[in-house]
């Protein structure tokens, strides 16, 4: 069953046969988890000696809540152990997340059921939830853990009168998973383990005693006050925050859902590929869903009165916070709803098995094999759903990340896992990113978060702070200024770093528009730059090849293709070197400090007419081309 279970988390990654990870643009938290979890194997849980990265600024300002942080230590521990990064080692550790979460189930059915098969069933099918497997394509790491950790607290539960380990043992074996749960979610577990703890104490009175129960809660606190230490350093600093106030606030709270979930998801069956949704075919959803809670109730009721409490124990305290979370947060409500519905799936697949091995033996695996095809199906849709990062693209930007360019970097493209991990080497920060500083555009504004400008849209006292610029390799994307030369040409990325030996920027006038960022420069512009260069001044341009940008509107396209008319639905080309060039800027350069090459002397203004640039006695780096235009040349104006 853990093979199982490992398998319908990992194969979509298996599937693909490369390096990646599910969720990629539908939720950036991802990139959250793995800058944590670096953080706290490197650093622990502290925010003395942050930068100014937004890597930095993520620990700070989530550490200096009282983020709690428990899932994330075992994942980075993981991920160097075995020498992965934390960036591709993250779906397998979730996978085998799910594997022991089988085991979990498989553990707490011990005695109610008697098959080692029927408990292999069980377990493998609860383990498939697809609301679950929904988060985790997500790359929810803290759904797929809690999940883990119920089933692991409800199995070790003492046993009704007939339990065979020794009676102080058992209180610190209950202890170590009722800890992780306090140290994974802060004060917020107290839902989960008041309910967990009451079932202990109920079970050890009515087994052992009084007397001997007052031992047992000696040693369950001593246990579980050393373990979950990291908690109670951080509940001061969680209350205080308010951390947890999101657990009381309205539904209006919806994060990333199209609307609070159903609570009938909890039964882990939903056909639909993407758990915001309703399914297309409610009508069989519905059943599979009635199915599922009956045998669920049925199960509970044999467990009770054969008094193998593990599985009720587990079912209700599930069902009991995922009741009461419908009052609170509806985006924590969508989170423990996953993290119960494979206690649902067991308790219904659980009655199954108790069904069959009471002699109805076709109608219990007929109802399982029911079941187990509509959670098939259901996950086969999530599959079709899945979006998987790039991997050769987030290989190449991990790469750059390793690179050795000169610190703070800058990437202008929104990208949580660029800015907040793969680049948090460089100290770089994202410009619609979570940053320590302002980075204003010409309209002295910052970029909103999840927004994009072009390099051009920065005066140059904005990009100037940063020695390295990490720019998407764009046809239409202008050329930074000319203090920055090309590093390192990439596939998607293009690194440019500053030249310690280029001339300062006087002035700079950006050309072009979004669609094309090569334009004739106007007449205007030429003659107040020529005449503010003066004798010693230079006037560079970047020559730019002009772009034929075609529409897909009017395209005869391939059958489910849809084209819009903005200009993200357009195909853009760069025309022949043979046609007149434009020009993506002109700047007004000082003196520079060392010679790189030697521009021409000439700036072609019109057909008829030459303005005469004095050289200076030392040459500057002008811009130049995103691929191959020449940075130097001080040619090829088109006519004003």
């Amino acid at each position: 069953s853990a093979a199982i279970a490992f398998l319908v988390y990992g194969l979509p990654i298996l599937l693909g046969g490369v390096l990646t990870w599910g969720g990629f643009i539908k939720l950036d938290d991802t990139a959250d988890w793995m800058t944590f979890a670096e953080h706290l194997v490197t650093h622990g849980y502290t925010t003395q000696g942050l930068g100014t990265s937004t890597a930095d600024t993520l620990v700070l300002v989530n550490f200096n809540q009282g983020y709690p942080v428990g899932a994330f230590a075992p994942f980075g521990v993981v991920s160097h152990l075995v020498g992965v990064e934390s960036v591709w080692a993250l779906s397998p550790y979730m996978a085998t997340l799910g594997a022991l979460l089988a085991c979990g189930v498989y553990a707490l059915l011990e005695g109610l059921v008697r098959s080692d098969l029927w408990r292999a069933v069980v377990s493998a099918v609860a383990a498939s939830s697809t609301l679950l497997l929904g988060y985790v394509m997500w790359g929810g790491l803290k759904e797929i853990t809690l999940a883990a950790l119920l089933a692991s607290a409800s199995a070790v539960l003492s046993r009704w009168r007939s339990d065979t380990r020794p009676m102080l043992a058992q209180a610190a074996l209950f202890a170590v998973p009722a800890a992780a749960i306090a140290v994974v979610f802060g004060i917020a577990a107290a839902v989960y383990l008041a309910p967990l703890v009451l079932a202990e104490l109920v079970i050890a009175w009515a087994s052992y005693g009084f007397v001997r129960l007052l031992a047992m809660a000696g040693v369950f606190l001593a246990t579980f006050g050393v373990l979950g230490l990291p908690t109670w350093m951080l509940a001061r600093t969680q209350l205080s925050s308010g951390a947890t106030a999101g657990l009381a606030t309205s539904t209006n709270d919806i994060g990333n859902l199209f609307r609070p979930l159903r609570f009938q998801q909890v039964a882990g069956v939903w056909l639909a590929g993407d758990f915001r949704v309703d399914p297309q075919d409610l009508g069989l959803t519905w059943l599979l869903v009635v199915v599922v809670a009956v045998a669920a109730v049925g199960a509970v009721v044999v467990a009770l009165l054969r008094r193998e409490v593990a599985l009720p124990v587990y079912t209700i305290t599930s069902l009991v916070v995922a009741g009461a979370s419908v009052f609170g947060n509806a985006w924590l409500e969508g989170k423990v709803l996953a993290a119960a519905s494979p206690a649902v799936l067991a308790a219904g697949i659980a009655g199954c098995a108790l069904l069959a091995e009471s002699g109805r033996r076709f109608e219990g695996w007929a109802v399982t094999a029911v079941v187990s095809a509509g959670l098939l199906a259901s996950n086969v849709m999530v599959y079709r759903e899945v979006w998987l990062a790039p991997s050769a693209r987030m290989q190449e930007l991990a790469a750059i990340g390793q690179g050795d360019y000169p610190k703070p970097a800058l990437i202008l493209e929104y990208s949580a896992i660029g800015a907040r991990y793969l680049l948090a080497p460089l100290d770089a920060q994202g410009a619609g990113e979570l940053r320590h500083d302002l980075i204003p555009l010409y309209t002295g504004q910052g970029l909103d978060k999840g927004a994009y400008a072009d390099v051009d849209d920065y005066p140059v006292t904005s990009l100037a702070p940063f020695q390295t610029l990490v720019l998407r390799t764009d046809l239409n994307g202008s050329r930074p200024p000319s203090l920055y030369t090309m590093a390192t040409p990439g596939t998607w990325y293009d690194v440019w770093t500053q030249d310690a030996s280029a001339a300062p920027i006087l002035r700079h006038w950006p050309l072009g528009t979004a669609a094309d960022p090569a334009a004739p420069a106007p007449c205007s512009i030429v003659r107040e730059a020529a005449t503010a260069a003066g004798p010693t001044g230079r006037v560079a341009i970047a020559e730019r090849a002009p772009l034929v940008t075609v529409s897909l509107a009017t395209a005869s396209l391939p059958s489910g293709w849809v084209a819009g008319g903005a200009a993200g639905h357009h195909v853009v080309q760069r025309r022949d070197r043979g046609h007149v060039p434009g020009v993506d800027r002109a700047e007004l350069l000082g003196h520079g400090h060392g010679e790189r090459r030697r521009p021409r002397r000439l700036l072609r203004v019109g057909p008829a007419q030459l303005v005469a640039l004095r050289e200076p006695d030392a040459g500057a780096a002008a811009g130049g081309g995103r691929a191959h235009d020449d940075g130097d040349v001080l040619a090829g104006l088109a006519p004003g």
